[in-house]
């Protein structure tokens, strides 16, 4: 019970702050330069990440009515939260273990101000990487992709007509407004098996595409008719045709 204890006391906050508080000037300015370079790093590479995907990546939907969609590209302030939460995580990793092998060797007098300083200085690298990949990234070309596949959730479709199989058969839904709950849009082939898009050539995938059609699978699905408000659960394998979906 006692050496759990002493585990225990290894790794609580309050050795932490104490141990910076106790720190020599010189080192609580290493600390927070250590700090600084975390920060920097995450911001940089933030910036870097949501440039690439703005600027160059050249994606569009190989879905029939889904060309005007626009791609759920995440935000700058998503990546960001993204960034700081796999980064807090990552040093927090490393803190314990590093903390753990320290135990272990017996050397459990070594400052834990020390070993933080040295973990969050070492971002000074992913800094320094991040300037060597910027110049590359930017000269580089835009990328293409297709997407042949997609899921969304709560969308609305403006002046939308879908026929598909539920339930009690084919039906036939028709409405200004649909509120759609989940959304999964593929392509099939005349034999109605998803399209196997593991091919090598533009030339393959255009065929595929002229060769396929586009179908939905629905839920949660609410519409207005004739001033009635109605829902259906599901429509599988279901084609149609709108004017707006977002």
């Amino acid at each position: 019970m006692g050496e759990s204890m002493d585990i225990l006391s290894f790794f609580i906050p309050g050795r932490l702050v104490q141990s910076i508080l106790s720190s020599r000037s010189e080192l609580k300015n290493k600390l927070i330069s250590g700090v600084v370079f975390v920060a920097v790093s995450i911001i940089a590479l933030t910036f870097l990440s949501s440039f690439f995907i703005e600027e160059k990546i050249e994606a569009k939907f190989l879905l029939s009515g889904f060309e005007n969609v626009e791609l759920p590209y995440p935000s700058f302030s998503q990546i960001l939260i993204t960034r700081i939460i796999y980064t807090g995580l990552a040093i927090l990793i490393v803190f314990i273990i590093s903390r753990l092998a320290l135990y272990f060797i017996k050397r459990e007098d070594a400052k834990i101000s020390v070993l933080a300083t040295f973990i969050l200085s070492s971002f000074i690298v992913m800094v320094i990487a991040t300037a060597v990949v910027a110049p590359i990234l930017v000269a580089q070309p835009k990328a293409p992709y297709v997407i042949v596949e997609t899921e969304l959730q709560d969308v609305t479709v403006y002046n939308g007509s879908f026929t598909g199989y539920a339930e009690q058969g084919i039906v036939t839904i028709t409405s200004p407004v649909l509120n759609i709950g989940y959304l999964r849009a593929y392509r099939v082939m005349p034999d109605m098996k998803m399209v196997d898009w593991r091919v090598q050539s533009i030339e393959e995938i255009e065929k595929l595409v002229q060769e396929s059609r586009t179908v939905l699978n629905m839920s949660s699905i609410k519409w207005v008719e004739e001033g009635v408000e109605k829902n259906l659960d599901r429509l599988e394998l279901a084609t149609g045709q709108w004017t707006t979906m977002r």
